[in-house]
């Protein structure tokens, strides 16, 4: 998996899960042919820049054994390049939005500022592993420089209280106080549809919440993009309307959870995995 952050574009974070290692450099123009089948590859010009960056041509045409296919992540249109590179014997690579993404979502028009490369799957993708998991669960991580690294930067992303999207205030506190914080996600998002969930788990969270903390309000997170009026909400609450409130974009995630009385979030990928 490569993933890639910069506020300058040339600058490259490789991590490489056989060796475990992470290396930042300046890279060249793409040289290795990543064929698609997405007009959306064309119009996003950052796209193209961080790929490029990273050693890869964005093509048209039939690949031979040695390209590469490029799909975005588990989108509608994925299974056109899955299926020219299964019938042409051709590698396959997923690609998806950074952890830390943008100020405002995709679809509010902000370029990505980085992206995730997988070449075995997809990160939120409970039903197959993916090139993280692999990493974390069979690389020893023995090399302390990573490790240093990564906890530096999760002190600074707490510290500026960093998420995929920024468009809130981080000094705005939430507006009740003694209240539940119930995460929500977007209708039929993809890490929903490949792990098996539905809407069902989130209105067992709301029963919880209410059952748990019946003096509490609930608080409930959407989506950014749900926010923003891009995609349905999966909470429609089936209980008293008075007892639930959503989170207004300009607050950051961080201030919930450091005010909140109690967290209630959906189940992690891998309880919802196959057995």
């Amino acid at each position: 998996m490569r993933s890639i952050r910069s506020t300058q574009p040339q600058l490259v974070l490789e991590i490489n899960p056989q060796a475990g290692c992470l290396s930042l450099s300046y890279s060249e123009a793409g040289t290795q042919r990543l064929c698609f089948y997405n007009a959306g590859f064309l119009r996003q010009r950052q796209l193209r820049r961080i790929l490029s960056l990273t050693g890869y041509k964005l093509c048209i045409g039939h690949p031979k054994a040695e390209h590469v296919v490029v799909v975005w992540g588990h989108s509608p249109t994925a299974y056109r390049g899955q299926w020219v590179a299964q019938k042409q014997g051709a590698s396959l690579i997923r690609i998806e939005d950074a952890f830390l993404r943008s100020v405002r979502t995709g679809r509010d028009g902000d370029p990505p500022l980085g992206l995730v490369l997988d070449s075995t799957g997809c990160h939120f993708d409970a039903s197959k592993p993916s090139d993280l998991e692999h990493m974390l669960q069979h690389h020893p991580l023995d090399d302390p420089h990573p490790i240093e690294r990564a906890t530096a930067t999760i002190r600074r992303i707490q510290h500026s209280r960093l998420s995929k999207y920024n468009a809130f205030e981080p000094t705005t506190a939430p507006s009740v106080t003694d209240y539940v914080l119930v995460i929500d996600q977007t209708f039929n998002d993809a890490a929903l549809r490949t792990s098996g969930a539905n809407a069902a788990p989130f209105h067992q969270m709301l029963a919880a919440a209410k059952r748990d903390c019946p003096d509490s309000k609930i608080l409930i997170k959407a989506h950014a993009e749900t926010i923003s009026g891009h995609h349905l909400v999966i909470s429609a609450p089936p209980m008293k309307p008075m007892m639930f409130r959503f989170c207004p974009s300009q607050h950051p995630l961080g201030g919930c959870l450091k005010a909140q009385k109690r967290s209630i979030r959906i189940l992690p990928k891998w309880a919802l995995k196959p057995s």
